[in-house]
């Protein structure tokens, strides 16, 4: 479940602000609001999604130093590791770039959200974020969402609200969970964030909402096609993937012959492991290719075979809830 901050008028009225994690969920259905009913965020456009890309890509930049403003602990178990193993890719995280396409895919599910009162990263027409993505013109090569809100008593400055959400996200990701991954992965090259708000009732109560929605991707290449997915197991059992299924630390492995005219010919090698929500991406040329799991999974798929056009093609590999020993899980 996406993460989501309730923090109390106490807790407002100290200098260190404590909070209580909760499910946005809790908050939303539990009251009917329309889009006429939340007002706008009265900042000036941009401004605050620049910040949150601002700190993003300042924790890309220097995850060791991020760790330490966080206050994170990195040598206790159970919280991060400082290891450069820990973040895929981590001293060569290149900056996101902002992409518009994403960012309006972002903003119109975060207004959805309010409007239609829900939260998490399915909407209730069963929508998913590549299919939001997508329905922008944006063709990706491989995509993910993190979404994370607030929600307080008295008011205080949308810049502190957004860099309160930021910070939670980030100190998700560096502990490998779900939710926060994308922000720290190698697969993502561009960004688009939306933060909206407004106010909402619960047992009594009026609340003063914001959401942030962020809308990761990498761009199909010119000149190739690619092959993603996830390696995961289907805990809620709807027979797909969702954010803290996947699987991390899975190696997966990409084999097969490369199609030059009518026949094909030369061979193609390259493998990887998953990240923390299970994540894995391949840049291929036209071929046909076989993905295969080579980590300790005793009852995994022993092979995927595919073909690729030089489009996106995604591929979630389920493992059965037994089939994984010793190996870290991306919740």
């Amino acid at each position: 479940m996406a993460p989501f901050l309730l923090i109390s008028k106490d807790a407002m009225n100290k200098p260190m602000i404590t909070s209580i994690l909760i499910t946005l969920g809790a908050i939303l259905v539990a009251v009917a609001a329309s889009a006429a009913d939340i007002p706008g965020v009265s900042t000036q456009p941009g401004r605050i999604e620049a910040q949150v890309l601002e700190a993003i890509n300042t924790a890309r930049a220097n995850p060791a130093a991020d760790v330490e403003r966080l206050g994170l602990n990195a040598t206790a178990q159970g919280d991060v590791s400082l290891d450069t193993a820990a973040f895929p890719g981590a001293p060569e995280l290149s900056p996101l770039t902002w992409n518009q396409e994403l960012s309006n895919a972002a903003r119109l599910y975060g207004e959805d959200m309010f409007a239609r009162v829900f939260y998490g990263h399915v909407s209730p027409d069963g929508q998913v974020p590549e299919d939001r993505i997508r329905a922008t013109g944006y063709a990706p090569a491989v995509c993910a969402e993190s979404i994370g809100g607030i929600a307080f008593i008295n008011i205080i400055p949308a810049e502190q609200a957004a860099s309160i959400i930021t910070d939670n996200l980030l100190s998700n990701a560096f502990r490998k969970n779900a939710e926060g991954a994308p922000l720290l992965s190698p697969y993502y090259t561009e960004v688009g964030i939306a933060f909206v708000g407004g106010q909402l009732e619960f047992n009594g109560q009026t609340y003063n909402v914001y959401i942030i929605v962020m809308e990761f991707a990498r761009p199909l290449p010119d000149d190739a096609g690619a092959i993603w997915g996830h390696v995961f197991q289907d805990k809620n059992g709807n027979g797909r993937y969702d954010a803290g299924e996947g699987i991390g630390s899975e190696e997966v492995s990409l084999t097969g012959l490369l199609n030059f005219g009518f026949s094909p010919t030369g061979y193609y090698l390259d493998r990887l492991d998953t990240g923390s929500d299970g994540t894995y991406f391949f840049e291929v040329p036209v071929g046909t290719f076989r993905i295969e799991l080579q980590g300790p999974c005793n009852t995994c798929p022993a092979s995927v075979d595919l073909e690729s056009y030089g489009v996106s093609k995604r591929i979630d590999i389920e493992v059965p809830m037994a089939g994984i020993q010793g190996t870290g899980t991306g919740e």
